[in-house]
């Protein structure tokens, strides 16, 4: 018995921007490069200074991989001129996979944060030993493992 299975997503939602798909295109780039610069920059000022590395500042790097996740395929679409772009169904689990990781550890994360302004707070004498490196690392690493063992 000879099947064969087909497994693409078609999205149509490009071909009613046919006409503004290079304006839309160059705009979305310009979009994603800023996106990019600004939390590569970002990024390298927490890593440069010791006093900044807290949870509340991991929350880009959520931000750059989410953007990536998302733009370079839709710039590749736009400016190749395609109607109707071609999913396959990996790279349709492998976006589903990245956008849910992202979204559940940026929640993560902003409750890190959260925690961290509340025992900075509240408890400011007792912050710098609730709060150790030992104590980030491992809030760090449970807002990111939790949720990619969630979605996977």
């Amino acid at each position: 018995m000879n099947t064969s299975f087909v497994s693409v997503l078609h999205l149509d939602g490009l071909s009613q921007l046919y006409d503004y798909r290079i304006p839309l295109a160059v705009l979305l780039l310009l979009i994603y490069g800023f996106v990019m610069l600004s939390d590569a920059t970002v990024v390298y000022i927490i890593c440069s200074r010791r006093c900044l590395h807290r949870p509340m500042y991991a929350v880009l790097v959520n931000s750059a991989i989410g953007s990536s996740s998302i733009y370079p395929k839709l710039l590749w679409d736009l400016f190749q001129g395609k109607r109707v772009v071609l999913l396959s169904r990996y790279e349709c689990l492998c976006q589903a996979l990245i956008v849910g990781f992202v979204g559940g550890s940026s929640f993560l994360l902003l409750s890190a944060m959260a925690f961290d302004r509340y025992l900075s707070i509240c408890h400011p004498l007792r912050y710098a030993a609730l709060m150790s490196p030992r104590a980030i690392t491992v809030l760090l690493l449970m807002c990111w493992l939790v949720p990619l063992i969630l979605v996977t």
